[in-house]
């Protein structure tokens, strides 16, 4: 679901967290 890892990486930013997992890259490529 898009809408689940954009509010996931949403939260990762708010934790101040840069390291995401490999999930973050193909997020960007779409």
């Amino acid at each position: 679901n898009f809408s689940k890892a954009h509010s996931f990486y949403e939260r990762a930013v708010k934790n101040g967290q840069q390291s995401l997992p490999s999930n973050h890259s193909s997020l960007q490529q779409r």
